[in-house]
């Protein structure tokens, strides 16, 4: 439950930052489309390089978890428009590719140990 709070509140704070930090409702509103643009086409990417190998699956996993620990720390040093375009772009980046790689590595975990044991 802990994990839906965090990674959903991104999402949902984004604008509401934008607009404390003194950006109008509409260029805030833009943050959210340019995280989830690059969100679509960083999974369309890693889908495909990770549709053939499962250890690449695997590395995806790790560096994204990294990667979105240390954005997620450093939310304070974004304090403008262009910033928080570049914050919203990496976190489109990383936090998709997470759920993506936790989808596809639980049957992959499983057939590993399979194989592995049997």
């Amino acid at each position: 439950m802990t994990f839906n709070f965090a990674y959903i509140g991104r999402y949902t704070y984004i604008p509401i930052r934008a607009i404390h930090l003194g950006i109008t409702e509409l260029k805030a509103s833009y943050l959210l489309t340019v995280l989830s643009v690059c969100n679509i086409v960083n999974r369309l990417l890693c889908g495909w390089i990770g549709n053939n190998s499962a250890t690449v699956r695997f590395w995806f996993l790790g560096t994204t978890v990294v990667l979105d620990s240390v954005l997620g720390l450093m939310v304070q040093v974004f304090i403008n428009y262009e910033l928080l375009i570049v914050f919203s772009a990496l976190l489109g980046i990383t936090a998709g590719l997470y759920i993506q790689c936790i989808s596809t590595m639980c049957p992959t975990c499983s057939y590993m140990y399979y194989e592995h044991n049997n």
